[in-house]
């Protein structure tokens, strides 16, 4: 991630997954700048800097990266999922200002992200903030 980028999670959860000391030491050492995942069989835990995002693989039914250019606005670009049971969306990962650098980021990672969320990413251009 280009450090002048600011990355953060689209939803607010505390950092509160239950580790031991060696985990959670490790963890601390990897965060700083950085994107890390915690995969098990059923789902994925995210963390970046001291927050926390999970969910379950099955949760969710579609995954879609969106963004929109700088115009007038600011633009951003949006990691988002679907949930299977009330097809509401969250919001995973979040760039309140649009930058070439960020998307390049995002595209670059696209499979490598998939592999977190355990499904294909549908890449969605909203044009400009006007």
């Amino acid at each position: 991630m280009p450090t002048a980028d600011r990355l953060t999670f689209g939803e607010q959860q505390p950092w509160l997954l239950c580790l031991c000391e060696e985990e959670k030491a490790n963890l601390r050492a990897a965060l700083p700048g950085h994107l890390v995942a915690l995969l098990s069989d059923t789902g994925v835990q995210l963390y970046l800097k001291q927050q926390e995002l999970g969910f379950a693989f099955d949760a969710i039914q579609s995954a879609q990266l969106y963004f929109m250019r700088r115009a007038k606005g600011q633009g951003w670009i949006t990691l988002e999922a679907r949930l299977v049971k009330t097809g509401e969306t969250f919001r995973i990962l979040d760039m309140d200002r649009f930058t070439d650098s960020g998307l390049k980021w995002f595209i670059d990672n696209q499979k490598q992200l998939e592999s977190f969320i355990g499904m294909p990413i549908v890449v969605q251009d909203c044009g400009y903030d006007c």
